[in-house]
């Protein structure tokens, strides 16, 4: 509680905090993985490299959503031992509920992992964030 006292320092409390590692439930959903998909993957001669968004089910209030984004990007963050892609642009699109919404139309070329490597991560002298901006063009929509 805060001193009522006039002049009285008070000092912050700390709360020591642990985190799960996020990579730390990747082990045992490969081991749950069907194993005909296994198969099918080595198999396949091809080398295709699918980036998918989070699977994220929203309650049936929420508008339908688009990304802005044509294909996902390889990554938006960029550390020596942690590259993903954390950064997404998410819009309503018209439907049968939503009379107004957004239609895609353009996106901005996203850095090259080359490019990143060069300087080993972000941030650095030439990019100085730790996340890669994601911009999309929309074009606002109207049904019918």
């Amino acid at each position: 509680a805060p001193s009522s006292i006039p002049g009285e320092v008070v000092e912050p409390i700390y709360v020591d905090e642990e985190f799960a590692d996020a990579h730390s439930e990747e082990a045992s959903l490969e081991d749950s993985s069907d194993s005909s998909e296994v198969d099918m993957k080595e198999s396949s001669n091809e080398n295709i490299d699918i980036i998918s968004p989070p699977a994220i089910e929203l309650p049936s209030s929420f508008p339908m959503l688009c990304s802005g984004c044509f294909e996902v990007p390889k990554f938006t963050n960029y550390a020596v031992d942690f590259v993903e892609t954390l950064d997404y642009v998410f819009a309503s699109k018209v439907s049968e509920r939503e009379q107004f919404g957004f239609q895609p139309k353009g996106e901005a070329p996203m850095l090259k992992e080359d490019m990143v490597k060069d300087y080993v991560a972000m941030p650095n002298p030439a990019m100085p964030s730790d996340h890669v901006a994601v911009v999309c063009d929309f074009e606002w929509s109207k049904n019918g």
